[in-house]
């Protein structure tokens, strides 16, 4: 199954606008630091030449190697966005997507520079993005019927919400 990677105007389009969008303030030091993404839409065909989803989340971060910087001056990350997913999606979701990636980098200012990394997904964080946009994906969908359980739960037996979900 090939796996084609290609620059797409519109893809690019909506991840400038979530990262200059100021109502993100969890983003804004992205923006303060001039962070420079480089942005690829991601097609994965069959034999019979039909799109098929990418494994993962629809939109990927990565950060650019010091070997890739070599040939990407200037660029601080790559996002990979699948597009059999993207096409699915509405544009509300487009900028759930991007945003719950962008969410994940963590900007540092150190002495000696910009020191930039990936944490992992957190339930803190996934339960902000639901929060924000909504349960827009099936994972969320079972997260958020969880969430409600666990609310139910609480409610009845005189225990705390954040027992049945932690802190």
């Amino acid at each position: 199954m090939p796996t084609e990677y290609y620059l797409d105007d519109a893809v690019t389009a909506v991840v400038c606008s979530v990262v200059q969008n100021e109502q993100y303030s969890e983003i804004q030091g992205l923006r303060d630091n001039d962070t420079a993404f480089l942005v690829a839409a991601v097609r994965k065909v069959n034999k019979d030449g039909e799109t098929q989803p990418t494994s993962g989340p629809p939109v990927v971060v990565r950060k650019i190697s010091p070997a890739d910087a070599v040939f990407l001056p200037g660029f601080q990350f790559k996002i990979f966005v699948d597009m059999h997913r993207w096409e699915a999606a509405n544009a509300d979701q487009h900028i759930a997507m991007v945003h719950r990636e962008l969410e994940r980098i963590v900007v540092e200012i150190k002495e000696s520079g910009i020191k930039y990394s990936i944490r992992r997904p957190d339930v803190q964080t996934c339960f902000e993005n639901v929060a924000r946009f909504g349960a827009w994906e099936k994972p969320l969908l079972v997260l958020r019927s969880n969430f409600d359980l666990a609310k139910k739960l609480a409610a009845t037996t005189g225990k705390s919400y954040e027992s049945f979900v932690g802190p």
